[in-house]
């Protein structure tokens, strides 16, 4: 007879629990006091096994607190609220999902011609004031952004400048003469 060898269990508590009256008090009460130290849902799902969405289910069930979700206030412009994304970049919900930084050029300074883009010269995606916008064809745009690395490039060593080398290679040739000299020899 072949015996399977005996797994250990990676989460906390068991997967489904017993019965229909759901997972006993005091296992939710220690996922709940994890969640309050780890103060991330998806951390304390992690640690137990479990999804996001059914540890909130279960705490919304158990009547523990939660905490509050902080949403960023949006920003208007003429009227229409701007909320940030993901990506940072300030978008509206309404006409499509216009991005703040395109409006306020658009308001300003006109179209964007075809095969153009409008960028910030700071790079940072929450200063759309018009001075820090810039409007460059697709392809100048890409070159100014990019950071020249990608899947197919690897982490190089620094490499010193020629003028560096030299100097470097100097030094050295200057500390081998005084210990030659200290030591009596002539190299």
């Amino acid at each position: 007879m072949i015996q399977e060898p005996a797994t250990q269990s990676v989460t906390a508590f068991p997967i489904s629990a017993p019965g229909r009256r759901g997972l006993p008090r005091d296992w939710v009460a220690a996922m709940h006091a994890d969640y309050l130290a780890l103060g991330s849902l998806s951390a304390t799902a992690e640690r137990h096994g479990r999804t996001r969405q059914a540890l909130r289910e279960l705490f919304r069930r158990a009547k523990l607190p939660l905490r509050a979700r902080n949403f960023l206030p949006p920003h208007e412009y003429r009227g229409v609220k701007y909320t940030p994304g993901k990506d940072g970049y300030m978008r509206a919900h309404q006409r499509g999902r216009q991005l703040l930084h395109k409006a306020v050029w658009q308001a300003e300074r006109g179209p964007i011609p075809p095969g153009y883009e409008v960028g910030f010269r700071d790079h940072d995606v929450n200063n759309c004031a018009i001075a820090n916008l810039i409007c460059l064809p697709k392809k100048d745009m890409r070159r100014r952004n990019s950071t020249g690395k990608n899947q197919f490039t690897k982490a190089l060593p620094p490499v010193l400048p020629a003028a560096a080398r030299v100097q470097n290679n100097y030094r050295e040739f200057r500390a081998e003469l005084e210990m030659a000299a200290l030591a009596g020899k002539t190299p």
